[in-house]
């Protein structure tokens, strides 16, 4: 779990699953009051990485932002 700042709200980025496998999902969190869970990120074994934004509003800048952060904790598991 690690935390980032991005235009003074706090995320938090979180891996969940066992390494080693194609079944690794990470989700981001906005930690903000009203803020809350943003997307699920899983990596596949060929190192493609896919997104569900859980049908909340993002702006764009925001999520290349949390994929990138995303794309980042997934790496420490490949």
């Amino acid at each position: 779990m690690t935390h980032y700042r991005y235009r003074d709200r706090l995320f938090e980025v979180e891996v969940l699953s066992v390494p080693g496998t194609e079944l690794w999902m990470v989700e981001v969190w906005d930690l903000s009051p009203s803020g809350g869970e943003l997307m699920h990120g899983r990596q596949a074994a060929d190192g493609t990485v896919t997104l569900d934004f859980l049908g909340k509003p993002i702006d764009s800048d925001l999520a290349l932002w949390a994929i990138e952060k995303a794309k980042e904790e997934l790496r420490d598991y490949s």
